[in-house]
């Protein structure tokens, strides 16, 4: 009976240690330590160039340890601040995708959000650049009719009475 009773609490306590480490990503001592330099190089940094260090460090940890989803949020705060926002959006997915249900979730997907707006708004300008730095696209104003139009707009604005010469 008491061996039974052994070994029933025996199957318990490894079960239980399986379950609670269930989903746990074991982490190497090399994925942490390029985790910390990254962190220090964020502590270090002046400018958004000095960032540029500790994304190649959080990217070595996540590398290292794929499953581990604290490289992957840090290098999408940073990639954002950078400016990099393709490489922070999918960074921060890859961080909801390792760990949906963190404290934190709400807010990711709230960062997500503001970081997709940005990039629209981005891509929007390049896209207005483009045109009108396009070959043939210029848009040609003679010189009078540039005057003309200003004089135009000052006399909207209740200027037109002397105070401005053009």
């Amino acid at each position: 009976m008491k061996k039974i009773i052994v070994l029933q609490a025996t199957l318990f306590i490894l079960f239980s240690s399986v379950t609670l480490s269930w989903g746990q990503q074991i982490v190497s001592e090399e994925a942490k330590r390029y985790f910390d330099r990254g962190m220090a190089a964020v502590e270090m940094a002046k400018s958004p160039a000095d960032l540029e260090e500790a994304i190649r460090e959080f990217q070595k940890a996540a590398e290292l340890a794929p499953g581990w989803p604290d490289p992957y949020y840090n290098l999408g705060l940073i990639q954002e601040k950078t400016g990099r926002l393709g490489d922070a959006l999918r960074n921060l997915r890859k961080y909801l995708e390792l760990s949906p249900n963190s404290a934190d979730s709400g807010d990711v997907k709230q960062l997500i959000n503001k970081i997709e707006y940005k990039q629209e708004k981005a891509e929007e300008s390049q896209n207005i650049i483009k045109k009108l730095t396009a070959p043939g696209k210029w848009i040609k104003i003679s010189p009078t009719s540039a005057v003309s139009r200003f004089k135009k707009f000052f006399k909207g604005l209740g200027l037109d009475r002397g105070h401005i010469s053009i």
